[in-house]
């Protein structure tokens, strides 16, 4: 049987299993009573920065065979977009090749037998989430 502790949340009463991890924040409606101003509610969601995600291919330290070699990582949780940042790896700065709403792109063409680094940041209107480098050579 489950154990429930009550909350008290404004006027409504909110019920919790217990040892449940409460992420977020809870936006109730308040009606229309109005004691929130402008006649009832908070009026909008909560949003979150982007969590943490990794790269996932090419792996690194890989040559690859591709010189369009197809960049992907794995989802972050609340991101809305995300900046591709890539350098050869003696470059002493990034390039933002791409803005994406999913997670891969495809690099136009690059130097055969070049080592690159590459790094996605996660965007939303909360905050931002980086990844690790990686670092790919293309082959001939």
């Amino acid at each position: 049987m489950t154990n429930y502790t009550k909350r008290s949340i404004g006027k409504k009463m909110v019920l919790f299993a217990a040892g449940a991890l409460f992420l977020g924040i809870l936006l109730a409606s308040c009606g229309n009573s109005g004691s929130y101003g402008g006649g009832g509610g908070y009026g909008g969601m909560a949003v979150f920065a982007p969590m943490a995600f990794t790269l996932t291919s090419p792996i690194n330290n890989v040559t690859t065979t591709s010189l369009t070699p197809d960049l992907m990582w794995g989802a972050s949780t609340y991101a809305t977009g995300y900046y591709v940042y890539l350098k050869e790896h003696t470059a002493a700065s990034y390039t933002l090749i791409a803005t994406v709403a999913i997670t891969s792109f495809k690099t136009s063409t690059l130097t055969a037998t070049t080592a690159y680094d590459w790094y996605v940041t996660a965007y939303n209107s909360a905050g931002m989430s980086t990844s690790g480098v990686a670092s790919f050579t293309t082959g001939t």
